[in-house]
């Protein structure tokens, strides 16, 4: 009995954060524009600001739900945004290196 409470308890918290994650999508939260005339490192050090913010925010623990979008956002911009970047590729050592970091 009790694992079929655990199961639907776990059921209904990835319908939450499925939700969630589609209404953040919804709202265009997800969408990231990159521009090619700024230089990527620029992006990585935003990344670093919301990577401290979320920490933050988790420690706090005050929205749960907020942090795991913001978690979600984190995760997609090294995933999704960065590679189209024209610098991505680039063979510059500091770049390599935070693009290691990432992983």
């Amino acid at each position: 009995m009790r694992e079929v409470q655990a199961r639907n308890w776990r059921r209904h918290g990835e319908l939450r954060r499925r939700k969630l994650l589609q209404q953040d999508e919804l709202e265009g939260a997800m969408k990231f524009s990159l521009s090619k005339a700024c230089s990527i490192s620029k992006y990585f050090k935003v990344a670093d600001r919301v990577l401290e913010q979320f920490c933050s925010m988790y420690e706090a623990r005050n929205n749960m739900e907020e942090v795991y979008v913001r978690g979600h956002r984190l995760i997609l911009l090294p995933e999704r945004a960065l590679p189209k970047h024209p610098e991505y590729n680039s063979y510059d050592t500091e770049i390599v290196f935070k693009k290691k970091n990432l992983n």
